[in-house]
């Protein structure tokens, strides 16, 4: 989180709506960051909470995850305007992107709410559609 905040500072996006998505992208993962390892350890006994409080903890940090899914449609759709998606790499990693998004925003308000949306089939399905792209894109990179 402090390497991509630091990088956004360094880097600021020319275009106002989109600094103002990448700076909402890293607030929101870095509270669902936090709300996410203190539930974790609150599950292991580390931190002295019980019961709801983690539960509250989890979902909340869901729904900082989805805020950062919901900013992720936001630049795609920005980059969709602005960029020139005709050179064929950055509109193959404008897709992959997409994609990756659209797997991840059901999840997100999946773990938000109590009992949760979909199958967890539905959730194994989606988090390997995710994954594999990411990896995809991760192997591409190191090639």
């Amino acid at each position: 989180m402090w390497a991509w905040g630091a990088a956004t500072i360094r880097n600021p996006a020319q275009d106002k709506l989109l600094k103002t998505v990448a700076w909402t992208q890293v607030v929101s993962c870095t509270v669902f960051q936090a709300l996410e390892n203190a539930a974790y350890l609150a599950t292991k006994g580390v931190l002295e909470v019980k019961g709801e409080r983690i539960v509250g903890w989890y979902r909340w940090s869901a729904r900082f995850w989805a805020v950062h899914v919901l900013m992720e449609f936001v630049r795609l759709w920005r980059v969709g305007q602005t960029a020139d998606l005709k050179d064929e790499k950055a509109e193959a990693k404008w897709w992959r992107d997409l994609y990756v998004n659209v797997a991840w925003a059901p999840m997100t308000w999946h773990y938000s709410v109590a009992g949760g949306l979909i199958s967890e089939a539905s959730v194994a399905g989606l988090g390997l559609v995710a994954g594999v792209l990411g990896l995809r894109e991760a192997w591409k990179v190191t090639a």
